[in-house]
């Protein structure tokens, strides 16, 4: 059940109604059936796989607090039985005879976040002896498909103690929730045909073309993954739960370092807390601080994928934090705007990698961006796009930049929250342009969101 589908939009109201009226002590286990049935509208065969994950890490908690001498045994397991089948899926390719195996939605999540719980409890968090409420942590339907990852100590305590409704919730879940339909279906999608164009075959198209292409797809990724965010998070808000904000404008920061403390934030900290910290972080000298950087980053590009661009993507990220400098100064304005302006290009140039179909592709785009100013070709015509497309592209990416500073540094999510007629002028504006533009828009194709592939 795709967030962006109409059985979604008539799910949520639904299940929050119900779900309101149930009584206190039932809710953790009508939330959690509500879940399973999202999740079963997937495939009734993913559920197999879900329950396995849950089941495995709940009894492996409870083992770590009943045999303190064996506890390490315990979180191999859990580990085992939590990744084994994600290399399973996502290396399944490589193997001789078996081909490629469709990724169940969510698996790289929701096994991120059991696995997460684990080894917590292994230092030193109390396991959740009620199997109901910690099934519902693992598989609470707003996150499961793609995050944000959550932990145990900011979720579990919501379940056990449900929040009184209250129509703040459905105030501040709507706002997110708009904002995230129109990231996806008025930016995202429709810039996705035009990267799509152009990374399918792009011998075909002028380095102009290509460049132009490349930051559309910068753009792209930011949108879709963000909006699956900003959904997830608006509807659990109005269950009365909080998610974690997992994206805070990150093309606004002014070094690739800030950039990681701002993109996928639930993902690059589970990293940086289950594995950087425990390979020595910074704590054992330049170079091992430089070797663990890499490494982190190595292990997050093949968690994308078995490809090997996504390797390079990694590692190149890895190698920006690694050589240009990370300590906080501060900046005058021309020198943060050129940090941004730096930022954007070295994390732009990197995600040609992440997306294009090949290693030669990928050597061959960034070789033709890098000679543009030889032919400055440019025809909106060969990318299937007219003057409207490039007018919404500029408008919508001027929105989105706006969208991103009040939110980071101006408090504009809870400023549209207090204002009332902001706030439904807000909600027109989002549901109107989403309507005209996206789901009935001119030449508008529904994509999948990007992180199901993953």
């Amino acid at each position: 059940m795709n967030f962006i589908s109409l059985k979604y939009i008539l799910f949520l109201p639904l299940a929050v109604f119900i779900y309101r009226l149930c009584p206190k002590k039932l809710r953790t286990a009508l939330l959690l059936a509500m879940s399973l049935f999202f999740y079963g509208c997937f495939g009734i065969k993913y559920l197999a796989l879900l329950s396995f994950v849950t089941l495995l890490s709940y009894l492996c908690a409870l083992a770590i607090e009943r045999f303190e001498a064996r506890k390490k045994l315990f979180v191999v397991i859990a580990a085992l039985g939590s990744l084994l089948p994600l290399l399973f899926f996502k290396y399944a390719g490589l193997i001789p005879g078996i081909g490629g195996i469709a990724l169940p939605v969510g698996l790289s999540f929701y096994s991120f976040q059991a696995l997460g719980y684990v080894i917590d409890v292994y230092r030193g968090d109390a396991p959740e002896k009620n199997i109901l409420r910690y099934a519902l942590f693992v598989a609470f339907f707003p996150q499961l498909g793609s995050g944000p990852i959550g932990r145990s100590r900011a979720l579990l305590p919501q379940y056990k103690n449900p929040a009184p409704f209250s129509f703040t919730h459905i105030r501040d879940g709507i706002t997110p929730i708009l904002w995230g339909f129109f990231k996806k279906l008025v930016i995202a999608d429709r810039m996705a045909a035009v990267v799509a164009t152009v990374y399918s075959a792009p011998t075909k198209f002028a380095p102009v073309e290509i460049g132009f292409a490349t930051v559309l797809f910068a753009i792209q990724i930011y949108c879709d993954f963000s909006a699956y965010t900003d959904i997830a998070r608006g509807s659990a808000k109005l269950f009365g739960i909080d998610l974690a904000l997992n994206f805070d404008a990150p093309y606004l920061a002014s070094s690739v370092r800030d950039f990681w403390r701002r993109w996928h934030i639930s993902l690059t900290s589970w990293f940086r807390d289950y594995l950087y910290f425990p390979l020595g972080g910074s704590r054992k000298g330049k170079w091992r601080t430089r070797a663990n950087t890499l490494a982190v980053f190595a292990v997050s590009g093949l968690w994308h994928g078995s490809s090997l661009t996504y390797l390079i993507w990694g590692l190149l990220n890895g190698l920006y934090l690694v050589v240009l400098p990370g300590k906080k100064e501060k900046k005058s304005p021309i020198s943060r705007l050129l940090g941004i302006a730096l930022t954007f290009v070295l994390v732009t140039v990197a995600w040609v990698f992440f997306r294009a179909e090949s290693l030669y592709d990928s050597l061959y785009i960034l070789k033709q961006m890098a000679s543009f100013p030889l032919n400055m070709s440019f025809s909106p015509a060969a990318l299937g796009i007219g003057r409207f497309d490039l007018v919404l592209f500029a408008l919508s990416t001027m929105i989105l930049t706006a969208a991103d500073v009040g939110f980071h540094s101006y408090g504009l999510e809870a400023a549209i929250g207090r204002r009332v007629f902001i706030r439904y002028g807000v909600w027109f504006f989002l549901l109107c342009s989403t309507l005209l533009l996206g789901a009935y828009g001119a030449g508008f194709t529904s994509q999948v969101f990007l992180y199901f592939n993953f």
